[in-house]
C-alpha cells in the first residue's frame, strides 16, 4: 500500500511540474506574439505616416519605386498629364528622402526629410507644435 501511495504522490508532483513548464512555455509564446504584433503595428504606422497625413487623395509614383522613401524623379510632363485628367483639382510633387543629421555636439541622427510645396500645404507637417511651416 505504501508503494502505491508513493507512486501516486510522485505522479501528482510530476504532473504539477509538467503543467508548470507547459504553462510557462505557452505564456512565453503569447508574450512573444504580442511583442511581434506590437512591432508590426508600430512599423506599419511609422512607415505610412507620411502618406496617411499628406492630405492627398491619391499617390502617383514613377515606375520601379520600391517604397515612398526611395522615389525617383517624376517628370514635369507626367505632372501635367495628371493635371489634365478629368476630376483632378490639384497635383503636387513631393520628395521624401532619408538623411543623416549631425548636431553641433557631434551626435548623429537618421532623419526623414520631406519636400513639399509650402503654398499648397499638401504634404506639410501634421504635428507642428510651434512656429510656421
Amino acid at each position: 500500500m505504501d508503494h502505491v501511495a508513493s507512486l501516486a504522490i510522485r505522479n501528482l508532483l510530476h504532473d504539477k511540474v509538467r503543467l508548470t513548464v507547459t504553462l510557462t512555455g505557452i505564456i512565453f509564446s503569447v508574450v512573444l506574439v504580442c511583442i511581434q504584433v506590437g512591432l508590426f503595428i508600430g512599423f506599419t504606422t511609422t512607415t505610412s505616416n507620411v502618406v496617411d497625413n499628406s492630405g492627398a487623395d491619391i499617390w502617383i509614383v514613377s515606375t520601379r519605386v520600391p517604397y515612398v522613401e526611395v522615389g525617383v524623379p517624376f517628370s514635369e510632363r507626367k505632372l501635367y498629364q495628371v493635371l489634365a485628367k478629368p476630376g483632378v483639382a490639384a497635383a503636387e510633387k513631393f520628395i521624401v528622402r532619408f538623411a543623416e543629421w549631425q548636431k553641433p555636439d557631434g551626435g548623429r541622427y537618421n532623419v526623414e526629410v520631406v519636400g513639399f510645396n509650402p503654398d499648397s500645404g499638401l504634404g506639410g507637417p501634421w504635428n507642428l507644435v510651434e512656429g510656421r511651416i
